[in-house]
Protein backbone atom coordinates (compact mmCIF):
# COMPACT_ATOMS: atom_id res chain seq x y z
CA UNK A 1 0.00 0.00 0.00
CA UNK A 2 1.36 3.15 -0.71
CA UNK A 3 1.47 6.12 1.39
CA UNK A 4 1.39 9.45 0.60
CA UNK A 5 3.26 10.92 3.58
CA UNK A 6 6.45 12.32 1.94
CA UNK A 7 9.91 11.03 4.10
CA UNK A 8 11.21 13.81 6.30
CA UNK A 9 13.97 16.03 4.42
CA UNK A 10 17.10 16.10 6.47
CA UNK A 11 18.82 19.19 7.02
CA UNK A 12 22.53 20.17 7.72
CA UNK A 13 23.38 23.18 9.91
CA UNK A 14 23.89 25.98 7.00
CA UNK A 15 26.32 28.90 9.04
CA UNK A 16 26.74 32.50 7.82
CA UNK A 17 29.32 34.48 9.47
CA UNK A 18 28.76 37.93 9.19
CA UNK A 19 31.86 39.83 9.95
CA UNK A 20 33.89 41.86 8.10
CA UNK A 21 37.44 40.74 9.13
CA UNK A 22 38.68 37.99 7.00
CA UNK A 23 40.74 36.71 9.73
CA UNK A 24 37.67 35.64 11.83
CA UNK A 25 36.57 34.45 8.76
CA UNK A 26 39.89 32.25 8.41
CA UNK A 27 39.65 31.32 11.85
CA UNK A 28 35.92 30.16 12.03
CA UNK A 29 36.66 28.09 8.74
CA UNK A 30 39.24 26.11 10.93
CA UNK A 31 37.50 25.42 13.61
CA UNK A 32 34.62 23.86 11.79
CA UNK A 33 36.78 22.20 9.25
CA UNK A 34 36.21 18.92 11.06
CA UNK A 35 32.13 18.96 10.61
CA UNK A 36 31.62 17.69 7.22
CA UNK A 37 28.22 18.15 7.57
CA UNK A 38 27.94 21.74 8.16
CA UNK A 39 28.18 24.79 5.46
CA UNK A 40 30.14 28.14 6.43
CA UNK A 41 28.78 31.27 4.12
CA UNK A 42 31.27 34.45 4.70
CA UNK A 43 29.60 37.53 4.59
CA UNK A 44 32.33 40.52 5.23
CA UNK A 45 29.64 43.56 4.33
CA UNK A 46 27.02 43.80 7.08
CA UNK A 47 25.06 45.91 4.29
CA UNK A 48 24.26 42.79 1.98
CA UNK A 49 23.95 40.13 4.78
CA UNK A 50 19.80 40.06 4.88
CA UNK A 51 19.98 39.42 1.38
CA UNK A 52 22.17 36.83 1.81
CA UNK A 53 20.65 35.41 4.24
CA UNK A 54 17.24 35.32 2.01
CA UNK A 55 19.15 33.64 -0.24
CA UNK A 56 21.15 30.71 1.21
CA UNK A 57 18.40 30.14 4.13
CA UNK A 58 20.96 29.83 7.15
CA UNK A 59 19.91 27.88 10.27
CA UNK A 60 22.34 29.79 12.47
CA UNK A 61 24.14 33.41 12.16
CA UNK A 62 27.30 34.23 13.48
CA UNK A 63 27.85 37.72 13.38
CA UNK A 64 30.34 40.65 14.67
CA UNK A 65 28.93 43.53 17.50
CA UNK A 66 31.45 46.05 15.88
CA UNK A 67 31.71 46.65 12.15
CA UNK A 68 32.15 49.91 9.99
CA UNK A 69 28.77 51.15 9.10
CA UNK A 70 26.53 49.23 10.88
CA UNK A 71 27.17 47.34 14.34
CA UNK A 72 25.96 43.81 15.06
CA UNK A 73 23.23 45.43 17.42
CA UNK A 74 21.37 47.18 14.35
CA UNK A 75 21.72 44.99 12.26
CA UNK A 76 20.38 42.37 14.45
CA UNK A 77 17.33 44.48 14.90
CA UNK A 78 16.71 44.60 11.18
CA UNK A 79 16.74 40.90 10.80
CA UNK A 80 14.35 40.35 13.29
CA UNK A 81 12.17 42.85 11.85
CA UNK A 82 12.35 41.39 8.44
CA UNK A 83 9.94 38.97 8.10
CA UNK A 84 12.21 36.00 6.16
CA UNK A 85 14.98 36.40 8.89
CA UNK A 86 13.04 37.05 11.67
CA UNK A 87 13.40 33.37 13.56
CA UNK A 88 17.20 32.40 12.78
CA UNK A 89 18.73 32.39 15.56
CA UNK A 90 22.00 34.59 15.71
CA UNK A 91 24.98 34.22 17.95
CA UNK A 92 26.78 37.55 18.84
CA UNK A 93 30.34 37.63 18.44
CA UNK A 94 32.57 40.33 19.93
CA UNK A 95 35.88 40.52 22.13
CA UNK A 96 33.85 42.28 25.10
CA UNK A 97 32.94 40.17 28.13
CA UNK A 98 31.08 42.95 29.65
CA UNK A 99 27.74 42.13 30.73
CA UNK A 100 25.77 45.38 29.97
CA UNK A 101 27.18 44.68 26.71
CA UNK A 102 25.68 41.02 26.72
CA UNK A 103 22.35 42.58 28.12
CA UNK A 104 22.18 44.75 24.98
CA UNK A 105 23.04 42.10 22.38
CA UNK A 106 19.83 39.70 24.04
CA UNK A 107 18.09 42.70 24.17
CA UNK A 108 18.12 43.51 20.69
CA UNK A 109 17.36 39.53 19.41
CA UNK A 110 20.72 37.98 19.96
CA UNK A 111 20.15 34.36 21.11
CA UNK A 112 23.63 33.72 22.24
CA UNK A 113 26.58 35.66 22.90
CA UNK A 114 30.07 34.37 22.51
CA UNK A 115 33.51 35.92 23.21
CA UNK A 116 35.58 35.64 20.13
CA UNK A 117 36.60 32.81 19.48
CA UNK A 118 35.90 30.18 21.96
CA UNK A 119 37.58 26.49 22.26
CA UNK A 120 36.51 24.41 18.99
CA UNK A 121 34.32 22.10 21.19
CA UNK A 122 32.47 24.69 22.70
CA UNK A 123 31.93 26.57 19.49
CA UNK A 124 30.37 23.92 17.56
CA UNK A 125 28.15 22.81 20.65
CA UNK A 126 26.62 26.44 20.09
CA UNK A 127 26.33 26.08 16.67
CA UNK A 128 24.51 22.54 16.74
CA UNK A 129 22.41 23.33 19.92
CA UNK A 130 21.08 26.37 17.79
CA UNK A 131 20.65 25.22 14.57
CA UNK A 132 19.08 21.93 15.41
CA UNK A 133 16.31 23.95 17.40
CA UNK A 134 15.68 26.30 14.16
CA UNK A 135 15.37 23.29 11.88
CA UNK A 136 12.78 21.68 14.91
CA UNK A 137 10.83 24.81 14.26
CA UNK A 138 11.21 24.96 10.34
CA UNK A 139 9.66 21.03 10.62
CA UNK A 140 7.50 21.73 12.96
CA UNK A 141 5.93 24.43 10.58
CA UNK A 142 6.36 22.61 7.69
CA UNK A 143 4.20 19.77 8.80
CA UNK A 144 1.79 21.98 10.62
CA UNK A 145 0.98 23.67 6.89
CA UNK A 146 0.99 20.44 5.57
CA UNK A 147 -1.59 19.38 7.93
CA UNK A 148 -3.57 22.59 7.45
CA UNK A 149 -3.23 21.71 3.79
CA UNK A 150 -4.29 18.48 3.90
CA UNK A 151 -7.05 19.37 6.19
CA UNK A 152 -8.08 21.80 3.74
CA UNK A 153 -7.76 19.47 0.66
CA UNK A 154 -9.85 16.77 2.67
CA UNK A 155 -12.87 19.13 3.24
CA UNK A 156 -12.82 20.32 -0.37
CA UNK A 157 -13.09 16.13 -1.30
CA UNK A 158 -16.02 15.83 1.22
CA UNK A 159 -17.83 19.11 -0.29
CA UNK A 160 -17.21 17.82 -3.40
CA UNK A 161 -18.44 13.84 -2.28
CA UNK A 162 -21.43 15.36 -0.84
CA UNK A 163 -22.61 17.37 -3.59
CA UNK A 164 -22.56 14.20 -5.92
CA UNK A 165 -24.39 12.61 -3.61
CA UNK A 166 -27.36 14.89 -2.99
CA UNK A 167 -27.17 16.57 -6.56
CA UNK A 168 -27.76 14.80 -10.51
CA UNK A 169 -24.17 15.07 -11.95
CA UNK A 170 -25.74 16.47 -15.30
CA UNK A 171 -27.84 19.37 -13.88
CA UNK A 172 -26.54 19.92 -10.37
CA UNK A 173 -30.27 20.06 -9.56
CA UNK A 174 -30.94 18.06 -5.99
CA UNK A 175 -31.43 14.38 -6.69
CA UNK A 176 -34.38 12.22 -5.02
CA UNK A 177 -32.44 11.88 -1.84
CA UNK A 178 -31.65 16.03 -1.05
CA UNK A 179 -35.51 16.18 -2.66
CA UNK A 180 -36.45 14.26 0.20
CA UNK A 181 -35.01 16.44 2.73
CA UNK A 182 -36.14 19.52 1.57
CA UNK A 183 -39.82 18.54 1.67
CA UNK A 184 -39.75 17.80 4.85
CA UNK A 185 -38.73 20.53 5.53
CA UNK A 186 -41.09 22.62 3.55
CA UNK A 187 -43.68 21.21 5.03
CA UNK A 188 -42.54 21.41 8.69
CA UNK A 189 -42.46 25.33 7.90
CA UNK A 190 -45.42 25.26 5.74
CA UNK A 191 -47.50 23.25 8.91
CA UNK A 192 -45.94 25.69 10.95
CA UNK A 193 -47.09 28.98 9.72
CA UNK A 194 -49.86 27.19 8.09
CA UNK A 195 -49.12 27.99 4.97
CA UNK A 196 -50.05 25.73 1.13
CA UNK A 197 -47.08 23.60 -0.29
CA UNK A 198 -47.62 22.91 -4.28
CA UNK A 199 -45.62 19.46 -5.22
CA UNK A 200 -45.42 19.79 -9.11
CA UNK A 201 -44.36 16.56 -11.28
CA UNK A 202 -42.92 17.21 -14.55
CA UNK A 203 -42.41 15.18 -17.38
CA UNK A 204 -40.74 16.40 -20.43
CA UNK A 205 -43.00 15.61 -23.52
CA UNK A 206 -41.41 14.24 -26.35
CA UNK A 207 -38.41 14.47 -25.42
CA UNK A 208 -37.19 10.79 -26.59
CA UNK A 209 -36.69 11.64 -30.11
CA UNK A 210 -33.83 14.18 -29.23
CA UNK A 211 -31.87 11.49 -28.02
CA UNK A 212 -32.82 8.92 -30.95
CA UNK A 213 -32.16 12.04 -33.84
CA UNK A 214 -29.24 14.10 -32.22
CA UNK A 215 -27.54 12.01 -29.82
CA UNK A 216 -27.53 11.74 -26.14
CA UNK A 217 -24.88 14.57 -25.85
CA UNK A 218 -27.84 17.25 -27.44
CA UNK A 219 -30.33 15.01 -24.63
CA UNK A 220 -27.98 16.35 -22.36
CA UNK A 221 -27.58 19.88 -23.10
CA UNK A 222 -31.84 19.76 -23.44
CA UNK A 223 -31.75 18.73 -19.95
CA UNK A 224 -29.42 21.21 -18.73
CA UNK A 225 -31.43 24.00 -20.58
CA UNK A 226 -34.79 22.86 -19.34
CA UNK A 227 -32.71 22.91 -15.33
CA UNK A 228 -32.49 26.23 -15.91
CA UNK A 229 -35.86 27.80 -17.20
CA UNK A 230 -37.19 25.28 -14.36
CA UNK A 231 -35.45 27.70 -11.76
CA UNK A 232 -35.85 30.68 -13.60
CA UNK A 233 -39.50 30.08 -13.22
CA UNK A 234 -39.84 29.65 -9.40
CA UNK A 235 -38.37 31.46 -6.39
CA UNK A 236 -35.14 31.39 -4.95
CA UNK A 237 -36.66 29.98 -2.35
CA UNK A 238 -38.83 27.22 -4.01
CA UNK A 239 -37.31 23.58 -5.01
CA UNK A 240 -36.11 22.70 -8.55
CA UNK A 241 -34.78 18.69 -8.56
CA UNK A 242 -34.20 16.10 -11.11
CA UNK A 243 -35.30 12.41 -10.43
CA UNK A 244 -33.79 11.29 -13.60
CA UNK A 245 -34.43 10.55 -17.03
CA UNK A 246 -36.65 13.33 -18.27
CA UNK A 247 -38.84 13.52 -14.85
CA UNK A 248 -38.47 17.16 -12.44
CA UNK A 249 -39.93 17.99 -9.62
CA UNK A 250 -40.69 21.50 -8.36
CA UNK A 251 -41.63 22.32 -4.61
CA UNK A 252 -43.35 25.83 -3.77
CA UNK A 253 -43.19 25.88 -0.57
CA UNK A 254 -45.38 28.73 1.35
CA UNK A 255 -48.08 29.59 -1.02
CA UNK A 256 -51.59 30.96 -0.36
CA UNK A 257 -53.84 29.14 -2.64
CA UNK A 258 -53.52 27.04 -5.32
CA UNK A 259 -53.82 29.28 -7.86
CA UNK A 260 -50.45 30.21 -6.87
CA UNK A 261 -49.24 26.90 -8.14
CA UNK A 262 -51.43 27.11 -11.63
CA UNK A 263 -49.54 30.57 -12.47
CA UNK A 264 -46.22 29.27 -11.91
CA UNK A 265 -47.25 25.67 -13.49
CA UNK A 266 -48.22 27.72 -16.75
CA UNK A 267 -45.10 29.96 -16.61
CA UNK A 268 -43.09 26.97 -16.31
CA UNK A 269 -45.18 25.33 -19.74
CA UNK A 270 -44.01 29.23 -21.64
CA UNK A 271 -40.75 28.69 -20.96
CA UNK A 272 -39.89 25.48 -22.26
CA UNK A 273 -42.42 25.89 -25.45
CA UNK A 274 -39.88 28.69 -26.24
CA UNK A 275 -36.94 26.38 -29.01
CA UNK A 276 -33.94 25.09 -27.17
CA UNK A 277 -30.83 26.04 -29.59
CA UNK A 278 -28.78 23.01 -30.58
CA UNK A 279 -25.62 22.59 -31.81
CA UNK A 280 -25.03 23.03 -35.75
CA UNK A 281 -27.60 25.79 -35.41
CA UNK A 282 -29.83 23.61 -35.23
CA UNK A 283 -33.06 23.97 -32.34
CA UNK A 284 -35.60 21.45 -30.48
CA UNK A 285 -38.92 21.78 -29.31
CA UNK A 286 -40.96 20.55 -26.31
CA UNK A 287 -43.57 20.51 -24.51
CA UNK A 288 -44.07 19.82 -20.74
CA UNK A 289 -46.94 17.80 -18.74
CA UNK A 290 -47.37 19.29 -14.99
CA UNK A 291 -49.27 16.62 -12.75
CA UNK A 292 -49.66 18.72 -9.04
CA UNK A 293 -50.78 18.11 -5.59
CA UNK A 294 -50.92 20.33 -2.43
CA UNK A 295 -50.11 20.40 0.84
CA UNK A 296 -52.05 19.84 2.96
CA UNK A 297 -55.55 19.43 1.53
CA UNK A 298 -54.26 16.37 -0.44
CA UNK A 299 -52.15 14.66 2.09
CA UNK A 300 -49.32 15.65 4.39
CA UNK A 301 -47.47 12.61 3.76
CA UNK A 302 -44.40 13.27 1.51
CA UNK A 303 -44.74 9.35 -0.70
CA UNK A 304 -48.67 10.31 -1.04
CA UNK A 305 -47.90 14.25 -1.94
CA UNK A 306 -45.15 12.65 -4.76
CA UNK A 307 -47.27 9.84 -5.71
CA UNK A 308 -50.56 11.94 -5.92
CA UNK A 309 -48.64 14.65 -8.58
CA UNK A 310 -47.58 12.16 -10.71
CA UNK A 311 -50.96 10.58 -11.28
CA UNK A 312 -51.84 13.95 -12.07
CA UNK A 313 -49.03 14.30 -14.40
CA UNK A 314 -49.90 11.29 -16.54
CA UNK A 315 -53.95 12.85 -16.26
CA UNK A 316 -51.73 16.19 -18.18
CA UNK A 317 -50.37 13.07 -20.72
CA UNK A 318 -53.58 11.82 -21.35
CA UNK A 319 -55.45 15.31 -22.04
CA UNK A 320 -53.18 15.81 -24.75
CA UNK A 321 -49.44 16.94 -23.24
CA UNK A 322 -48.47 20.29 -22.23
CA UNK A 323 -50.51 21.10 -19.67
CA UNK A 324 -51.11 20.56 -15.90
CA UNK A 325 -53.65 18.70 -13.99
CA UNK A 326 -54.52 18.85 -9.86
CA UNK A 327 -54.88 15.71 -8.48
CA UNK A 328 -57.96 14.77 -7.27
CA UNK A 329 -59.60 12.18 -5.14
CA UNK A 330 -61.92 10.84 -8.13
CA UNK A 331 -58.90 9.60 -10.20
CA UNK A 332 -57.14 7.90 -7.69
CA UNK A 333 -60.50 5.77 -7.06
CA UNK A 334 -60.45 4.86 -11.25
CA UNK A 335 -58.30 1.83 -11.74
CA UNK A 336 -58.21 2.91 -14.97
CA UNK A 337 -55.57 5.80 -13.57
CA UNK A 338 -53.35 3.69 -11.37
CA UNK A 339 -50.23 3.56 -12.16
CA UNK A 340 -47.13 5.05 -11.70
CA UNK A 341 -45.02 3.76 -14.79
CA UNK A 342 -46.28 3.69 -18.14
CA UNK A 343 -45.78 1.48 -20.80
CA UNK A 344 -46.96 2.60 -24.21
CA UNK A 345 -47.03 1.12 -27.64
CA UNK A 346 -44.10 3.10 -28.68
CA UNK A 347 -41.83 0.97 -26.09
CA UNK A 348 -42.37 -2.22 -27.32
CA UNK A 349 -39.27 -3.51 -29.71
CA UNK A 350 -41.04 -6.78 -31.45
CA UNK A 351 -39.80 -9.51 -29.47
CA UNK A 352 -42.54 -11.16 -28.00
CA UNK A 353 -40.89 -12.44 -24.91
CA UNK A 354 -38.79 -9.59 -23.76
CA UNK A 355 -42.00 -6.86 -24.32
CA UNK A 356 -43.98 -9.21 -22.08
CA UNK A 357 -41.52 -9.38 -19.46
CA UNK A 358 -41.01 -5.58 -19.86
CA UNK A 359 -44.40 -4.77 -19.75
CA UNK A 360 -45.03 -7.53 -16.51
CA UNK A 361 -42.11 -5.49 -15.02
CA UNK A 362 -43.87 -2.06 -15.19
CA UNK A 363 -46.97 -3.83 -13.97
CA UNK A 364 -45.15 -4.91 -10.62
CA UNK A 365 -43.85 -1.77 -9.78
CA UNK A 366 -47.38 0.38 -10.39
CA UNK A 367 -48.48 -2.72 -8.20
CA UNK A 368 -45.86 -1.53 -5.56
CA UNK A 369 -46.90 1.99 -5.96
CA UNK A 370 -50.79 1.52 -5.23
CA UNK A 371 -49.93 -0.23 -2.66
CA UNK A 372 -47.33 2.51 -1.16
CA UNK A 373 -50.42 4.57 -1.35
CA UNK A 374 -53.18 2.82 -0.51
CA UNK A 375 -50.78 2.10 2.71
CA UNK A 376 -50.91 -1.51 2.59
CA UNK A 377 -49.19 -3.61 5.40
CA UNK A 378 -45.02 -3.61 5.43
CA UNK A 379 -45.34 -7.78 4.30
CA UNK A 380 -47.83 -7.21 1.47
CA UNK A 381 -45.31 -4.54 0.00
CA UNK A 382 -42.46 -6.81 0.67
CA UNK A 383 -43.80 -9.65 -0.81
CA UNK A 384 -44.61 -7.43 -3.86
CA UNK A 385 -40.74 -6.79 -3.48
CA UNK A 386 -39.40 -10.15 -3.86
CA UNK A 387 -41.27 -10.71 -6.78
CA UNK A 388 -40.21 -7.29 -8.51
CA UNK A 389 -36.26 -9.06 -7.47
CA UNK A 390 -37.35 -12.20 -8.69
CA UNK A 391 -38.99 -11.48 -12.19
CA UNK A 392 -35.98 -8.57 -12.44
CA UNK A 393 -33.25 -11.84 -12.11
CA UNK A 394 -35.57 -13.85 -14.98
CA UNK A 395 -36.01 -11.31 -17.19
CA UNK A 396 -31.98 -10.38 -17.30
CA UNK A 397 -31.03 -13.90 -18.03
CA UNK A 398 -33.74 -14.37 -21.09
CA UNK A 399 -31.84 -10.97 -22.22
CA UNK A 400 -28.02 -11.77 -21.79
CA UNK A 401 -28.94 -15.34 -23.45
CA UNK A 402 -30.74 -13.54 -26.41
CA UNK A 403 -27.31 -10.72 -26.85
CA UNK A 404 -25.12 -13.48 -25.93
CA UNK A 405 -26.46 -15.95 -28.91
CA UNK A 406 -26.47 -12.76 -31.52
CA UNK A 407 -23.10 -11.50 -30.52
CA UNK A 408 -24.32 -8.02 -29.42
CA UNK A 409 -20.63 -6.28 -29.19
CA UNK A 410 -22.47 -4.24 -25.95
CA UNK A 411 -23.04 -7.59 -24.06
CA UNK A 412 -20.56 -7.07 -21.43
CA UNK A 413 -21.59 -3.61 -20.54
CA UNK A 414 -25.37 -4.33 -21.10
CA UNK A 415 -24.76 -7.72 -17.98
CA UNK A 416 -22.47 -5.01 -16.18
CA UNK A 417 -25.71 -2.76 -16.21
CA UNK A 418 -27.95 -5.89 -14.95
CA UNK A 419 -25.62 -6.39 -12.39
CA UNK A 420 -25.60 -3.21 -11.48
CA UNK A 421 -29.20 -2.92 -10.33
CA UNK A 422 -29.27 -6.38 -8.94
CA UNK A 423 -26.79 -5.15 -6.24
CA UNK A 424 -28.73 -2.11 -5.79
CA UNK A 425 -32.16 -3.87 -5.03
CA UNK A 426 -31.25 -5.77 -1.57
CA UNK A 427 -29.75 -2.45 -0.64
CA UNK A 428 -32.89 -0.79 -1.64
CA UNK A 429 -35.31 -3.22 -0.28
CA UNK A 430 -33.16 -2.25 3.61
CA UNK A 431 -33.96 0.85 3.18
CA UNK A 432 -37.65 0.40 2.06
CA UNK A 433 -39.26 1.16 4.93
CA UNK A 434 -36.24 3.89 6.66
CA UNK A 435 -37.40 6.83 7.18
CA UNK A 436 -40.40 6.90 4.66
CA UNK A 437 -38.28 6.52 1.76
CA UNK A 438 -40.76 4.19 0.40
CA UNK A 439 -41.57 6.56 -2.60
CA UNK A 440 -38.29 7.63 -2.72
CA UNK A 441 -37.19 3.81 -3.44
CA UNK A 442 -39.74 3.29 -5.82
CA UNK A 443 -38.58 6.32 -8.09
CA UNK A 444 -35.33 5.07 -8.29
CA UNK A 445 -36.39 2.01 -9.51
CA UNK A 446 -38.50 3.24 -11.95
CA UNK A 447 -36.07 5.86 -13.33
CA UNK A 448 -33.11 3.35 -13.74
CA UNK A 449 -35.83 0.61 -15.34
CA UNK A 450 -37.74 3.42 -18.08
CA UNK A 451 -33.85 4.57 -18.74
CA UNK A 452 -32.53 0.90 -19.62
CA UNK A 453 -35.64 0.26 -21.38
CA UNK A 454 -35.70 3.38 -23.57
CA UNK A 455 -32.17 3.29 -24.27
CA UNK A 456 -29.81 0.14 -23.16
CA UNK A 457 -32.29 -2.07 -24.36
CA UNK A 458 -33.80 -0.58 -26.93
CA UNK A 459 -30.08 -0.34 -29.13
CA UNK A 460 -29.48 -3.92 -28.00
CA UNK A 461 -32.98 -5.31 -29.05
CA UNK A 462 -32.29 -3.66 -32.84
CA UNK A 463 -29.11 -4.72 -33.31
CA UNK A 464 -30.23 -8.73 -32.58
CA UNK A 465 -33.25 -7.59 -34.78
CA UNK A 466 -30.79 -6.43 -37.35
CA UNK A 467 -29.23 -9.66 -37.66
CA UNK A 468 -32.33 -12.32 -37.43
CA UNK A 469 -33.94 -12.65 -33.78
Amino acid sequence: MESNIKPPVFRSPVVLLVDDQALVANRVKDLLKTESDMVLHFCPDPAVAIAQAMQIKPTVILMDLVMPHIDGLTLCRVFRDTQETADIPIIMLSANDDGLTKAHAFNSGANDYLVKLPEAVEFVARIRYHSKNYITKLERDEAYEALCRSQTSLEEVNLRLQQMAHHDNLTKLPNRSLLIDQLSQALARAKRNKHLVAVLFLDLDEFKPINDHYGHHSGDEVLKAVAQRLLSSVRETDIVARLGGDEFVCVLSEIQDCESAAIVAQKIIQSIAIPIPLVGDRQCLLGISIGISIFPGDSCNIDRLLAYADHAMYESKRKGKNCYSFFEKEAENNPSNNFFLEFSDEDLFGIEQIDRQHIHLVHLINHINLAIVNIESPQTILGLFDQLLDETILHFKTEEALFKQYNYPGYQAHKEDHQYLLARLPELKAQFFHQDAEQLVLQEIKAWLLNHIKHADKNAIEFVIAHGA
